[in-house]
């Protein structure tokens, strides 16, 4: 019997470990079923050779069954913060251990994406390695290791950014977005000038990069939070959009406003967005905030709101007191599935993008856990 199959079948620990030495891995696994039917269908085949590499070995977050971790809370077992725990803490029951090395991928990536916002410990060699090996086709820019103003960043400066262009276009990926944080409400003066100049910065790098969207938000500093917008600001934040969104226009640039703070509302951000009156301007549905804030079912978000959207943020939460607690994708009460099913139901074109706010909430669970566990989420939803 292969040693694949006895680690399988007795999850014995002498011969996982003797198996994990001759794989020459403790972090990969491929489903049982996968390496039966590919020896069966490939009986002469060196089980350790390339083509068994290459066919077999996926990253374990990849091949996860969905619900996996929804499934060891309800038992009790323990989730840690690393990847190294959590894969330790895998049943064998579950998963098989397989080969090391890297998956080749032979089917087309499904539209996900994630925000950079989840990760701000990794490098940009890290983060497009990460979204290859899991299924990604996009990453949404929002920083980049602490530093939000990516126009600053090294990797974007004149002498690096065709490097950048071209690693980024090596693991097969897109830029769904360069995500700024201009302020269109912004009420002084001189700071409204200084938010008008940082969205025509991060537009710039956008059009260098040849990315189509530049998010940027509807409050400002003296802006109450939550509040219902008033015709003021209303107008200013549509001004605001239309100025960068004609900026935007000769680089094939998209200026998207977030539903976010104030403007979570489908009436006001449809107010604002004609009001705006630029076929360069659009909308990032943040879909949590549309539906934990301003209380707005999915379907109904959509239909009022789809001819605007261009880009999305997906995240899962609970409540907790008087706020809420961000959770695994699927394991709260947002209706994510039906927040896709609504997106498709318009022939949505964008990248469903994973909003993991690591930077603003650093007690979230591990990135890697999270991000690996959202593209298997989503795999169930969109095939």
């Amino acid at each position: 019997m292969h040693p694949l199959e006895r680690a399988n079948l007795k999850a014995n620990a002498s011969e996982v470990k003797h198996f994990l030495q001759k794989a020459k891995s403790s972090c990969l696994v491929a489903r049982y079923g996968e390496w039966t039917e590919f020896r069966r269908t490939n009986p002469g085949l060196d089980p350790w050779g390339q083509a068994a590499k290459s066919r077999l070995c996926q990253n374990v977050f990849d091949i996860l069954p969905a619900g996996f971790l929804n499934d060891a809370v309800k038992k009790g077992r323990a989730l840690k913060t690393t990847r190294r725990a959590f894969v330790q803490g895998l049943s064998l029951s579950t998963v098989a251990l397989a080969l090391a090395f890297p998956a080749e991928r032979k089917t087309a990536r499904l539209p996900i994406a994630f925000s950079t916002l989840g990760c701000p410990a990794w490098d940009l060699q890290k983060i497009l390695e990460f979204a290859e090996s899991h299924g990604f086709a996009a990453i949404e820019l929002r920083g980049l290791q602490g530093n939000l103003d990516l126009p600053s960043h090294p990797a974007f400066a004149a002498g690096q950014i065709e490097q950048t262009k071209r690693a980024v276009a090596g693991r097969g990926l897109q830029i769904a977005s360069v995500s700024s944080s201009a302020r269109m409400g912004e009420t002084d003066s001189e700071k409204r000038v200084k938010e008008l100049a940082d969205g025509r910065r991060f537009i710039d790098l956008a059009a260098a990069l040849g990315a189509p969207h530049v998010r940027v938000f509807g409050d400002g500093a003296a802006v109450e939070k939550g509040a219902a917008p008033g015709e003021e600001l209303k107008a200013r934040v549509a001004s605001g959009l239309h100025e960068l969104g004609e900026y935007a226009r000769p680089m094939n640039v998209t200026v998207i406003i977030e539903s976010h703070d104030n403007f979570t509302s489908s009436a006001i951000l449809s107010e604002v967005l004609q009001k705006a009156d630029s076929d360069h301007v659009g909308l990032l549905w943040d879909a949590h905030h549309t539906f934990a804030t301003a209380h707005e079912e999915p379907e109904c978000t959509v239909q009022k709101l789809g001819p605007w959207i261009r880009h999305t943020h997906l995240k899962d939460s609970v409540a907790a007191g008087e706020g809420r607690k961000y959770v695994f994708t699927g394991r709260g009460t947002v209706p994510i599935q039906r927040q896709v099913q609504a997106l498709r139901s318009i022939a949505y074109k964008g990248f469903y993008c994973f909003e993991w706010e690591k930077v603003w909430h650093p007690e979230l669970e591990d990135s890697e856990i999270a991000i690996a566990d959202y593209a298997q989420v989503m795999g169930g939803y969109l095939r």
